[in-house]
């Protein structure tokens, strides 16, 4: 079966992002494993597989953030 791939739109809708915060976002979104696929110079589609593995590696770098955080009522002694 063929890997699904998803426009740009398809993917700011999974998202639930606008355009300009998506580009603004892309480096993150792959360094966090989205996968691109370009055809031509300005066409290009998104591995459906690697966005949702993106989206977990997010989800959990966001929920270790906050436990990395210190408790503010911890420094107000």
């Amino acid at each position: 079966m063929p890997e699904e791939l998803l426009s740009v739109t398809k993917v700011m809708a999974r998202l639930a992002m606008g355009r300009t915060t998506f580009y603004r976002w892309r480096p993150k979104l792959i360094a966090f494993g989205l996968q691109e696929v370009r055809f031509g110079k300005k066409s290009r589609r998104f591995r459906a597989s690697s966005l949702d593995r993106c989206i977990k590696r997010m989800s959990e770098s966001e929920a270790h953030l906050k436990i990395e955080q210190p408790n503010k009522q911890d420094h107000a002694s």
